[in-house]
């Protein structure tokens, strides 16, 4: 159910994401790019994990957002920024704990645990280019937490149905963290088109507010991101030769 989920939320991003491209193209026209600026859409997944929380494992999220590319450099650098307005972090299969109240914690005393972080970040990356389109990019990323739930769940095989809960942790975490960022990409249609990205997150900091007697905690991330331009260059169209008529 879950997959079909996934599925479903990636189509309706992808048409989404083409009503965005026209509607932006037609208030902006073919002004949005330029030989010093690249702009566009983001739409893919992040798996991501907590560090230093016992029995943890990496939890599968949609990432949507948007982009610039900068040229830094007449040929192979740029500076690749923009903001994900819609962005998760987390990790799943979290160790059930103590609620504060008898009846939940008997209610859910077996229940899935996961946390979710809702976050909307801005890289800002440095990235090397080479002519046939494949790149590298490294710098550090901010993000401001919107949310932090626990969500625990209780399934019922029998009946197909579930019982979740929303426990509010966001007192714990910082509001804003800063990370640093690897990845590589590939643009396609000559280092043009769209962009493939595989790209790795990393906390640099301790993402709890106050921590001393536990471990540091960080946020770990895998992203797989499809850049689409947007407002890109047309190539001219070639003129019409005119009818000829005879005499």
């Amino acid at each position: 159910m879950k997959k079909i989920i996934f599925v479903l939320s990636f189509l309706i991003a992808a048409v989404y994401t083409a009503n965005s491209q026209i509607l932006i193209s037609i208030i902006f026209g073919d002004k949005l790019n330029s030989e010093k600026l690249e702009f566009g859409l983001t739409v893919g997944t992040t798996y991501s994990n907590i560090t230093n929380i016992e029995n943890s494992e990496y939890t599968q999220n949609f990432n949507l957002g948007l982009y610039f590319n900068i040229r830094l450099a007449p040929q192979n650098w740029w500076l690749h920024t923009g903001v994900a307005v819609k962005s998760t972090y987390g990790a799943k299969n979290i160790n059930v704990y103590d609620l504060g109240a008898s009846d939940l914690n008997m209610i859910f005393q077996d229940a899935s645990v996961t946390r979710d972080f809702g976050i909307i970040n801005v890289p800002a990356l440095v990235r090397f280019q080479t002519k046939n389109g494949w790149g590298l990019e490294l710098g550090p990323q901010f993000s401001l937490r919107t949310k932090v739930d626990d969500i625990f769940t209780v399934d019922y095989p029998d009946t197909r149905n579930e019982l979740t809960y929303r426990n509010d942790v966001g007192d714990d975490y910082k509001r804003i963290t800063v990370e640093g960022a690897a990845g590589f990409y590939k643009k396609l249609r000559k280092g043009e088109g769209i962009t493939i990205n595989f790209r790795y997150v990393f906390s640099l900091y301790d993402i709890l507010k106050e921590n001393p007697d536990m471990e540091q905690q960080h946020h770990s991330v895998f992203e797989i991101l499809v850049g689409i331009p947007i407002g890109k260059d047309k190539k001219p169209k070639e003129p019409k030769e005119p009818l000829s008529t005879e005499d």
